[in-house]
């Protein structure tokens, strides 16, 4: 039997720390990127069906919108603070667009006809974008462009990899980043697909490129993987990337300046584990947002189950704690930051948890992933109940009172999950049918505190 260690706080105050927000039409909407703005608020964009183009909108710390802005006829796929104020977004179609820091329209290029992947500022003032493109030898080309501060392009390269069918071969690009020698980082995945027995499959993995001030290529690397979703320099001059496995779980790899591996790790659940967006936080570890879960069921009509998820690294790779977000449908999580505060900002989307079928997704959690749960400030009161720490996944609950009592639990995100009665003075086993995480038990009432158990394997 493994050992549980149960950590007992006792909450007195209102908690503040944590909120989420959806934001949507009656057509389906989609988060992409969000930032946090110097005035303690944030900006986000993605796809707005119900408006019709890139969404982009700007919010207090609450989440409480500022403005909204549909720009265009595509989708926002990245948005980045400039030097003046204003904002740089790159859509799914390769287009950038300048705005002013009230997101009015300044500029729009245009780069041929591809797919948008990552944008960022550059020192000296222009912008270096990466996206993919079907103009080249192979199915999808990885195309990195550099311009100046207009969005004049200055230079172009095209990166592929040819895995022997170039009419199945696929490559695509979703981060850049500039280095500190001028040069560039980008992020790619490269892969193939091929027939066997009559069933399609695909194989791939993470693709690193380290390139000079011109974009020339320096090295690359190619990492056991299945899928790269995102990554970033790290402070050491290494790298991080996320995506997923063969095995279809998370998986996180950790390089050095040149791209070799220094550790790899993974999580995983039941169904797909999808990490979509990793960052180094302060503290010299890794916050990672993605889909867990993830299970697609055919049928008469198609359904996907999946819950957002948030997971925290230290700077080895050892997981620290993982956190699931959303409705009884499929939520996903697109983009994380850490905020200033020393907890997280998450966008993505999420199904029917919202006013609408599908709707964007905004998550603010403290430093552990916690959305909290709001509790009045109470005054001392005697305690009627006490949660013993014991072994296993079952807690106990001894009752001080002769009265009967009722029990709310809630999990991470607030969200009510059982009812224990304490009938007089008894002792009661809870726990099975619920999985180690972070719970909220508190005696149904306004003036009662809430008892914090988490639970480490």
């Amino acid at each position: 039997m493994k050992k549980v260690t149960l950590i007992l706080l006792i909450l007195t105050i209102t908690l503040t720390a944590g909120w989420w927000r959806t934001y949507g039409g009656e057509d389906p909407e989609y988060g992409s990127h969000v930032l946090q703005t110097k005035d303690g608020g944030y900006i986000f964009t993605g796809r707005s069906y119900t408006y019709g183009g890139i969404w982009v909108v700007r919010t207090d710390e609450k989440g409480d919108s500022l403005w909204a802005k549909i720009l265009g006829s595509g989708s926002g796929v990245c948005i980045q603070s400039t030097k003046d104020g204003g904002y740089i977004i790159i859509d799914g179609s390769m287009n950038l667009l300048k705005v002013d820091p009230f997101g009015n329209l300044q500029w729009e290029k245009s780069y041929g006809w591809g797919d948008g992947g990552y944008v960022q500022q550059t020192a000296d003032g222009g912008y270096i974008l990466v996206g993919s493109t079907t103009s080249g030898p192979t199915l999808s080309n990885i195309l990195l462009i550099k311009t100046d501060s207009s969005g004049d392009s200055l230079w172009s390269r095209m990166f592929y990899k040819d895995w022997g069918d170039p009419d199945e071969t696929t490559n695509f690009a979703n981060y850049v980043e500039e280095t500190t020698d001028g040069g560039y980082v980008v992020m790619c995945e490269s892969g193939y697909c091929y027939e066997l027995a009559g069933e399609w499959y695909y194989s791939g993995g993470p693709w690193l490129i380290k390139t000079d001030s011109l974009g020339d290529s320096l090295w690359t690397r190619m990492y056991r993987g299945e899928c790269a979703s995102s990554g970033q320099l790290t402070e050491d001059g290494g790298y991080i990337i996320t995506g997923y496995d063969w095995y279809e779980n998370l998986l996180l790899i950790k390089t050095d300046e040149n791209g070799d591996t220094v550790w790899s790790c993974t999580w995983g659940e039941e169904g797909k584990d999808w990490g979509r967006c990793v960052r180094q936080t302060k503290d010299g570890g890794f916050i990672v947002t993605g889909t867990t879960n993830y299970i697609e069921h055919y049928g008469d009509w198609d359904t996907y189950l999946g819950d957002l998820c948030l997971l925290k690294a230290d700077s080895l790779g050892n997981i620290e704690w993982t956190r699931r977000y959303g409705g009884d449908q499929t939520d996903h999580g697109r983009c994380v930051q850490e905020t200033n505060d020393g907890g997280y900002i998450v966008i993505g989307d999420t199904w029917k948890l919202g006013d609408y079928e599908h709707d964007i997704y905004l998550l603010k959690t403290d430093s552990l992933g916690f959305l909290a749960v709001a509790e009045p400030v109470t005054h001392e009161i005697q305690p009627t109940f006490e949660v013993v720490t014991g072994l296993g996944v079952q807690v106990q609950l001894v009752s001080y009172s002769e009265d009967c009592q009722m029990l709310n639990v809630f999990d991470a995100s607030g969200r009510l999950v059982d009812e224990v009665v304490l009938d007089g003075r008894v002792t009661v086993s809870w726990g099975n049918g619920h999985s180690p995480g972070v719970y909220f038990v508190k005696v149904m009432g306004e003036r009662a505190a809430a008892h914090k158990v988490v639970l480490v394997r």
